[in-house]
């Protein structure tokens, strides 16, 4: 499907719908061909989730949802309904092919208040407000995205001002992300306790030397 012109969200799932499998769109300011598509009108929010054990992505390329909204959030899992959902490969801000950038702001994927077994994982994300966010957030988990980077990991793209957040967030498991250019790379707020957090790349590429501008 090629979602345009959405006030809201471009794809919600309630709660209570569970199970389901959102796969292959292109949601927002982008084609048929995963590039910029000017003047479609992008909403709030390109694919909201409510329900449980749903999948929002997957591995292969055919399955990857490429999301641009030109405002607020990429993709958002919200409510103690929403459960066991995953959400994984997408292209956030950023085209099929993993750059450029996609012009807007947000935050790429955002875990507002959910249910606990929610695991974001192996997407490419470009904004300039919040990577990933977790707000009140327990037993979750952000594993392998790329943010402020290239889908190759070569290039920095357009740098959120905080990579990965976690407000309120209790047990969440953060960990292998690689973060290029942002204001903040990772930020733990007061409140949130017992968190995992290794493994994460902050600031540099692949082999360690090169600045990208991150500060903790």
């Amino acid at each position: 499907l090629t979602i345009w012109n959405f006030g809201n969200a471009g794809i919600l799932i309630d709660a209570g719908s569970d199970g389901n499998t959102v796969a292959g769109n292109y949601v927002g300011i982008v084609g048929t061909d995963g590039d910029y598509h000017a003047g479609s009108g992008a909403g709030s929010y390109g694919i909201y989730v409510d329900g449980a054990n749903n999948t929002i992505g997957g591995a292969a390329a055919a399955d990857r949802n490429v999301i641009g909204t030109e405002r607020n959030y990429g993709s958002i899992v919200d409510g103690a309904a929403a459960t066991g959902n995953l959400v994984p490969g997408n292209p956030i801000g950023v085209t099929a092919a993993g750059t450029p950038s996609l012009p807007g702001s947000g935050t790429g994927v955002t875990l507002w208040l959910p249910g606990s077994g929610n695991t974001v994982y192996h997407n490419v994300i470009a904004n300039d407000s919040y990577g990933l966010y977790a707000y009140v957030s327990n037993g979750n988990s952000f594993i392998g995205n790329r943010i402020g980077l290239s889908a190759d990991g070569t290039a920095t793209l357009t740098g959120a001002s905080v990579g990965i957040m976690l407000q309120g967030a209790d047990g969440m498991t953060v960990s292998n992300n690689w973060i290029g250019a942002a204001g903040r790379g990772l930020q733990v707020l007061i409140g949130s306790d017992g968190n995992l957090i290794q493994g994460n790349r902050i600031g540099t590429d692949q082999a360690g030397t090169a600045n990208w501008g991150s500060t903790l």
